[in-house]
């Protein structure tokens, strides 16, 4: 049930990416550059919405309908498109060359985080041979593009530009983090202090409402008074000091202090999710933001990805690790996986439980360590930028 209850909060999180890479591209073309920021600070409001939402709604149809909801809900729709000229033009803006080593170089990737430790130890022949295959694909994948030029899925007079590299790892570390807590704050509502599904996700409404206000805000500000790269450095303050207040969690953390951390990290969240995409797109000519911001969008869901499979890993092994010292023995990393955190605590009373209560509390903020360090090295990307009043270039 919690494998389950995890993988469709991450469909109904992520269900909209593809919609919104072509809502930030459209920014543009359909706003002068005076109101860009705003129509951003919208469309990430909406993100905001529907990313923080989809934990609820995910944890609702899991609970009293059935996971399988949350692939129904994300099937996707099309239609024909007039613009088609002939198959060889679609292969050659395909990049099929790029797909094909940058697809299966994030699927090992991947796998490699899924199975290691959990299914298999990280010295097993099958994790470390992902790992080598993901590495070997990834330099493929650079070399392809470099090779292809102009027709490379990343072109590299975009990819290789200062401000759209320094955005796209800002985004990387800042989504990583966001996507760690989103995913397991829940199950800390649920694990700790025993919150049903939905309940766990009504509790992150101080995060729903201040990452919402937070973005129309700053878009706003951005609009008046530019520099966005200023709040970039402001979002990584708030980020690590947030991330870092959510490691302090205990079995008795009042209600208080949950609502508190959840508002200054959301601070970081908004900013952070739209100040890449505007950077990028104030950096560069019009005929390339569409191609710099579909950049920045995916290395914002790769770096979600992988860290809340690096989070997964570092709290089921801390879990584990935790219960046999305590001398319960008999439990393994997948199965505690694919069982729930729940069921640990379901036939236990008194202190025995309170016992099991502090070794999850202690596995999960003892993961969310790996937001902090990812909030702390964002800042590099935040001062790599180009500094300055966000105009767009032409």
């Amino acid at each position: 049930m919690w494998a389950a209850l995890i993988v469709g909060r991450a469909i109904a999180g992520l269900g909209c990416a593809g919609l919104l890479v072509g809502a930030f591209s459209l920014v543009p073309f359909i706003a002068p550059p005076a109101k860009r920021p705003i129509m951003i600070g919208l469309i990430s409001a909406s993100r905001g919405l529907a990313t923080t939402f989809g934990p609820l709604i995910g944890g609702a149809l899991t609970e009293r309908v059935s996971w399988r909801w949350n692939f129904y809900i994300n099937l996707p729709l099309g239609r024909e498109s007039e613009a088609f000229t002939s198959w060889t033009d679609l292969v050659q803006n395909l990049d099929l060359f790029g797909l094909v080593s940058l697809l299966p170089s994030v699927v090992c990737l991947l796998l490699a985080l899924q199975w290691g430790g959990i299914t298999y130890p990280w010295s097993d022949p099958r994790v470390i041979v992902l790992l080598v295959l993901c590495g070997g694909l990834a330099i493929a994948f650079t070399l392809t593009e470099m090779w292809q030029g102009p027709e490379a899925l990343l072109p590299p007079r975009v990819f290789t530009q200062r401000t759209v590299s320094a955005a796209s790892f800002y985004g990387f570390c800042t989504t990583g983090a966001i996507f760690v807590l989103t995913y397991y704050l829940p199950i800390w509502f649920q694990g700790v202090r025993g919150a049903s599904p939905i309940q766990s996700g009504l509790y992150t409404l101080p995060w729903v409402i201040t990452s919402t206000i937070m973005s129309l805000t700053v878009g706003i500000l951005i609009a008046k008074v530019g520099h966005a790269d200023a709040f970039m450095v402001i979002a990584t303050v708030f980020g690590a000091v947030g991330s870092g207040l959510f490691t302090t969690f205990t079995v008795e953390t009042s209600n208080g202090k949950w609502i508190g951390h959840q508002i200054i990290f959301a601070v970081s969240s908004s900013i952070s999710s739209i100040t890449p995409l505007m950077m990028t797109q104030a950096a560069l000519p019009l005929k390339d933001i569409p191609i710099g911001s579909g950049m920045v969008m995916f290395f914002q869901t790769i770096g979600a990805s992988i860290f809340v499979s690096v989070a997964q890993a570092l709290f089921t092994n801390g879990l584990v690790n935790g219960l046999e010292r305590t001398g319960m023995t008999g439990f393994e990393a997948g199965t505690v996986a694919s069982q729930g955190i729940t069921n640990l605590t379901k036939s236990l009373t008194g202190d025995i439980k309170r016992r099991v209560l502090v070794i999850i509390n202690n596995a999960l903020t003892q993961s969310w360590h790996l937001t902090v360090v990812l909030s702390c090295i964002a800042l590099l990307g935040a001062l790599a930028v180009e500094h300055g009043k966000v105009k767009r270039r032409t």
